[in-house]
């Protein structure tokens, strides 16, 4: 595998300087039966250039890696991010869930409430294939870089990063929950959100040179917003 013992601790070390709480992987959708609907790949608008050495693309609107003293190298460089990350992640997530400001801040506090989705990993959903552990958690990195620049999505969908990588691409996509028109969160929200995906779902094919990892999860600013991490990648 291809330094995924060193990029897991990475990331985890990371996530661990704040307290997370990440619901459990399930197989259905929240209480309140949120539907996600499998995404129109047309209408994301997704054009994906053809790069040979591993690169990170913001999503439309977002700031460009430029514009944050950043590189794709950098975004793929764990030892690096792990540093450039460390004061911003103690800040990370201080918007909590609308339903968890009144309960402890624990795991069973998380699971008394009522919660409007569920995250739950994926396993190659109609066609819609996995992203690279490497491209995930570079786009991970690209949006915890964002802090509280705000990351939005309509009806539609959007493309917040994607990710190109040993001849694979990565997509971190969000999208209103059920009818809900639009949603917003804080984009280091949204890479807390999309990070549960990529610790709890992650799983390494034989043979191959990185895991992968496909999931659906809330960013955790918003429960109302659902993040989708998937690639071109079918083991």
């Amino acid at each position: 595998m291809h330094n995924t013992n060193t990029r897991l601790f990475g990331l985890f070390t990371v996530l661990m300087i704040t307290p997370l709480v990440f619901a459990a992987p399930g197989n259905g959708d929240g209480i309140k039966s949120a539907t996600i609907p499998d995404y129109d790949i047309d209408k994301l608008n997704i054009s994906t250039p053809i790069s040979s050495e591993p690169t990170v693309y913001p999503g439309p609107g977002l700031p460009s890696l430029e514009s944050l003293g950043l590189t794709s190298s950098n975004l793929f460089n764990d030892s690096f991010m792990k540093t450039y990350l460390a004061d911003k992640a103690t800040n990370t997530a201080t918007t909590q869930p609308p339903l968890l400001a009144s309960k402890a801040y624990t795991p069973q506090g998380l699971h008394s409430l009522e919660k409007r989705f569920t995250n739950r990993c994926l396993n190659d959903t109609n066609g819609v294939g996995y992203g690279t552990q490497a491209g995930l958690t570079a786009c991970y990195n690209y949006l915890s870089s964002l802090g509280t620049t705000e990351c939005a999505a309509n009806s539609n969908g959007i493309v917040m990063c994607y990710a190109t990588v040993n001849g694979f691409t990565s997509y971190v996509t969000g999208q209103p929950i059920n009818t809900t028109t639009y949603a917003a969160s804080y984009c280091r929200d949204v890479a807390t959100g999309m990070a549960w995906g990529i610790l709890a779902c992650v799983w390494c094919p034989k043979g191959w040179s990185d895991c992968v990892a496909e999931s659906l999860s809330a960013a955790y600013g918003n429960g109302n917003l659902i993040i989708r991490n998937w690639g071109n990648a079918f083991p």
